[in-house]
């Protein structure tokens, strides 16, 4: 009976040993985002604009660089933009919406036209990146 006993006990300590290293790997697993997440794909279209972006509205405004994107972006997002509300989805309208809303509220936020001009180029480079 004593050797069932002292079976029993290590078969136990050996399964919950095992069930803990598993949960141990599969809680590292998800801490380490997998290489195509690099730069996400945000659901509305807020993020930092890269070179893709630039070369996506390349041939609408020549010319634009990301250092102007740059600062549109942090505009929109640090910025004017927020000091009264979130940052809109970005896919949510289309561009010519997307042209009125700026004229319309980059005067409300008082912007000067260069810095209208970033936001603008910054959303317009979004829009072009857009998933269909």
């Amino acid at each position: 009976m004593k050797k069932f006993n002292v079976q029993l006990i290590i078969f136990t300590v050996v399964v919950f040993a095992a069930c803990g290293a598993n949960k141990t790997r599969q809680a590292k697993s998800v801490e380490t985002p997998p290489v195509a997440t690099v730069k996400p794909a945000i659901k509305n279209g807020t993020h930092a604009p890269g070179i893709e972006e630039v070369n996506a509205i390349q041939s609408k405004f020549p010319g634009v660089t990301l250092e102007k994107l740059t600062a549109g972006y942090k505009i929109y997002t640090e910025g004017a933009c927020t000091k009264c509300h979130n940052t809109n989805n970005i896919y949510k309208y289309s561009a010519a919406a997307w042209t009125n809303i700026l004229e319309d509220m980059s005067e409300k936020a008082k912007l000067t036209d260069s810095e209208k001009d970033a936001v603008s180029k910054y959303v317009m480079s979004i829009k072009a990146m857009q998933p269909m």
